[in-house]
């Protein structure tokens, strides 16, 4: 289905103030953003293992 001309797009102000409102409801603090980025960036953690794409239904797993 598609939309009305006026409504396929969002100017780049509106998209800007939409934002702002949606980051400015979500109550997080400064800090505990910058730790946890830090230590993810630090300690990589766990990461998926690769897999075969040329087999049709293969899983990582042994």
């Amino acid at each position: 289905m598609a939309r009305r001309a006026q409504f396929r797009r969002q100017s780049k102000d509106d998209l800007a103030k939409v934002v702002r409102r949606h980051f400015n409801g979500v109550g997080i603090q400064e800090n505990d953003v910058i730790v946890e980025f830090l230590h993810k960036v630090r300690n990589p953690g766990v990461t998926k293992p690769k897999r075969n794409k040329e087999a049709p239904h293969s899983s990582p797993l042994p």
